[in-house]
């Protein structure tokens, strides 16, 4: 009888969850992005692009998870809608006149740390939670220009500062986002995510002009300051005002005209630091079910 009795107990031990466990799920992703681009070329609110991403999450601990991500993401940035003309800060941009536009194709690991811990069977999660993300990733860039037809042409091969650069890199991923409980096996989720990359050449400026060579074919696309047109959009550009209000003096040497200011040796870019570029993304996760479901008997 006592033999009974402690079986019956220690069945009953053994048949008690563990409230410290930790359901250690699986989850996909999909989201939708917005990107934001920080360089050398201007950035903002006009040249925001879309972007898409798939994310594979294995949970690992009642607070930490790891996961993959692959994504697309358009970069585009304009002296033209982004500097004035009119303010004195951005003037020298604007008459600059650079733009690019750069698919950016990656593929990151990262760590994630969520705020509030996920204990017990994963249906029930917290509704709310906050997570940060840090990782590494590679990636492969392409930044394009329009020429005078308007067509997108590749700006690397062109060397438009006289130096070569590989359309591969590196990221440090870090995000912020906060997570929502639609359903058992759905999730939703914000996310803001800075990327910063190991290549100043996302939009092909980095350094000085280059010397202008004539019988150079790039040098259309080295020096822009001078052109009666904004490549990227059509519309026309006040060089008057360039001219007789800034004071700006246009230089003619074959094919490159450009003002004086944006001519050979001076700077085109900045070396200060890499580009980088910000993502705003909307989420729907997908939670693997990891129990059966068990029909009602009767």
């Amino acid at each position: 009888m006592i033999l009974s009795s402690l079986l019956g107990f220690q069945d009953t031990v053994v048949g008690q969850s563990n409230p410290w466990k930790v359901d250690k799920y699986t989850s996909f992703g999909l989201a939708l992005q917005g990107s934001y681009f920080y360089g050398d070329v201007s950035g903002g609110i006009r040249t925001t692009r879309p972007g898409a991403e798939f994310t594979v999450v294995q949970k690992i601990s009642s607070h930490s998870s790891v996961g993959l991500a692959a994504g697309w993401v358009r970069l585009l940035g304009s002296d033209y809608l982004n500097a004035s003309l009119y303010n004195s800060t951005q003037q020298d941009n604007h008459v600059r006149n650079l733009h690019f536009r750069s698919d950016v194709i990656s593929l990151k690991g990262f760590y994630q740390y969520d705020l509030l811990p996920s204990y017990k069977d994963y249906l029930r999660r917290p509704i709310y939670n906050i997570f940060f993300k840090a990782g590494l990733g590679v990636f492969y860039f392409d930044p394009k220009t329009k020429d005078s037809t308007g067509s997108w042409v590749s700006l690397r091969p062109m060397q438009t500062e006289g130096k070569s650069y590989s359309s591969y890199s590196a990221m440090v991923p870090l995000s912020l986002g906060v997570r929502y409980k639609i359903s058992y096996h759905f999730d939703f989720e914000v996310e803001f995510t800075y990327n910063y990359t190991f290549t100043d050449y996302l939009d092909d400026v980095s350094g000085n002009y280059p010397a202008a060579d004539p019988n150079n074919p790039s040098a259309y696309y080295t020096f822009r300051s001078a052109q009666s047109n904004d490549p990227q959009t059509g519309k026309s550009r006040d060089l008057d005002y360039m001219t007789n209000e800034l004071g700006y003096t246009m230089v003619h040497n074959g094919d490159a005209s450009y003002f004086q200011n944006h001519g050979p040796g001076t700077s085109r870019g900045s070396r200060a630091g890499f580009d980088s570029y910000m993502t705003l993304s909307v989420r729907l996760v997908y939670l693997i079910p990891k129990h059966k479901i068990n029909c009602p008997r009767y």
